[in-house]
């Protein structure tokens, strides 16, 4: 199964429970053994903690039980992908395969004759069924007439006939008790563990001067890098151990998380705040982006912090509805419906407007930067503003003449550091954008002389993709789904231009000290076509 993504707040019981993924599933797989094979007698389990998802502390399980009929075995992985559910039934004339979530029933029986002579002939008869019993199934679900998960359907059914008739139960509570009796030990070493590894998390820091989120980022690992060459003491908040080094403090834990957030404020000067989710579910950028940054405020007010440095984006801004003459400042309008736009958007809008909103209201000291497209080492194969991965391609939208709001990484750095340290600057907004030029095209052809035939570019007219979104946007109605792609967002593709970047120059004193020419050459390692500048 899938579970929904932690949402933020307090942790709830698939986070905070080491045995939650088996305690959840575990139950029907090991009814459904001693259903086949009889009472186990025996239950050795196993798990395993691979990190990949950090909010779900064990994803393999596997579970051998001796029962009176036979052995069964039980793999439970939230790792293995395309995600499967099926049983298989294997004895001395024959086996039995269930796909439970295509319907389909496999047999392979045993065979007269040359044993590999067998093997085919049940492989191809099996295909061959394939080809037809899976289309059907297909049609019976869209049309209604095969219901999802029918044989939880049909046993509901029979537990409401049962309880209305007054008759006995298909499933006693004396069954669930006994298969909880025997996932209980395992269950409870699993828990006991993830909740040491918790509270070990809340052991105590010396002062430091400055909290980074976002630490093992693009951006992030920059800031720490600098901060550090600064002399500065660093706490990073992050969702796994990275190295860092032993110079820097390292708290484990989710930004949705309050405890954990407050613990890792508490006692810091500063916050820089570029913690953000950047992919996932509506659930993911909810707890990374509007959890997180609410959650940071309250740890910034309740513990008095000198300043805190929000990094928000340029997404936030109206893109669709833009004038390309218009000169963009800090007052620019912001998007008017981010809900067209897709999570990223509006929760990096919802969450600088709570920024903006605790510095009217709550006493909050904080900048906000929003930097344009970062790009640098590292970055290399990151698509520019108004291009799109896809299958393997870039696929390049507009014309090519376009301007990209593009910023060297160092240079954002700088920013960061200049909004802490700067006196009189709280609550007000700075665009980080570098004034120098550079068209969509020049980028590409950057990208394209360093990564050569791994790179494959290719240019459509709006007005295609305009066809193609409004084609995604049909077959979004008749699947009553939200679709990734969208004439409006289409329209929001083409990079916003024309900064007027007079508020950071004179309010925060920044110039870009690499630029994009020099950086442009740095990163794809060619020959700087601009004299490099003096810090």
């Amino acid at each position: 199964s899938d579970y929904p993504a932690y949402a933020g707040g307090p942790l709830p019981g698939q986070v905070a429970q080491g045995s939650y993924p088996f305690r959840d599933l575990g139950v029907h797989a090991l009814y459904t053994i001693e259903a086949f094979l009889g009472p186990v007698s025996q239950l050795e389990v196993n798990h395993r903690a691979s990190g990949q998802d950090p909010n779900l502390k064990f994803d393999d399980w596997t579970a051998q039980a001796d029962c009176a009929n036979g052995v069964g075995r039980l793999l439970l992985s939230w790792r293995a992908r395309p995600m499967e559910n099926r049983v298989v039934v294997r004895g001395t004339r024959g086996a039995i395969e269930v796909d439970r979530f295509l319907q389909v029933l496999r047999f392979r029986r045993v065979l007269p004759g040359p044993k590999f002579i067998g093997i085919v002939i049940n492989a191809v008869a099996s295909a061959a069924a394939d080809v037809f019993r899976i289309p059907w199934n297909v049609v019976r679900f869209a049309t209604g007439l095969l219901k999802p998960s029918p044989g939880i359907q049909a046993g509901v059914t029979l537990f409401a006939d049962a309880a209305r008739d007054g008759s006995s139960v298909p499933v006693t509570g004396e069954d669930g008790r006994h298969i909880v009796a025997l996932m209980a030990s395992a269950c409870e070493r699993a828990d006991a563990t993830r909740s040491a590894e918790l509270e070990a998390r809340y052991e105590s820091l010396p002062p430091a001067d400055v909290l980074v989120t976002g630490a093992a980022g693009f951006l992030g690992s920059a800031l720490v890098a600098a901060l550090k060459r600064r002399g500065q003491r660093v706490r990073v908040l992050t969702r796994r151990a990275n190295a860092f080094g032993a110079d820097v403090q390292t708290v484990i834990g989710d930004l949705g998380d309050p405890r954990i957030v407050a613990h890792a404020v508490a006692g810091v000067r500063r916050v820089y705040h570029l913690g953000a989710a950047m992919r996932g579910s509506a659930r993911d950028f909810e707890a990374g982006t509007v959890w997180g940054t609410r959650n940071i405020i309250d740890a910034c007010v309740a513990n008095g912090i000198d300043r805190l440095i929000y990094v928000s984006s340029l997404s936030v801004l109206d893109h669709a509805g833009r004038d390309p003459a218009q000169t963009l400042t800090e007052t620019y309008a912001y998007e008017p419906y981010p809900e067209r736009r897709g999570a990223y958007t509006q929760t990096k809008l919802t969450a600088e407007h709570d920024v903006l909103d605790a510095v009217r209201n709550r006493g909050l000291k904080a900048v906000i930067i929003r930097p344009g497209q970062i790009f640098g080492p590292g970055a290399e194969k990151v698509t520019p503003n108004g291009a799109l991965a896809l299958a393997g391609r870039w696929v390049a939208v507009g014309p090519a003449d376009q301007s990209l709001p593009l910023v060297y990484r160092d240079d954002v750095v700088d920013a960061l550091l200049l909004a802490a340290d700067k006196p009189g600057v709280d609550g007000e907004i700075f665009n980080v954008v570098d004034p120098e030029t550079v068209t969509q095209g020049e980028f590409l052809d950057h990208a394209k002389r360093r990564l050569g035939s791994d790179l494959k570019v290719m240019r459509v007219s709006e007005r295609v993709f305009m066809a193609l979104g409004f084609g995604v946007e049909q077959l979004g109605r008749v699947l009553r789904r939200d679709v990734p792609l969208t004439r409006y967002r289409v329209r929001s593709l083409r990079p916003l231009a024309n900064f007027d970047t007079t508020a950071a120059r004179y309010r925060l004193g920044w110039e870009p000290i690499i630029g994009v020419r020099r950086g442009l050459a740095i990163t794809y390692g060619e020959p700087a076509t601009t004299p490099a500048q003096t810090p």
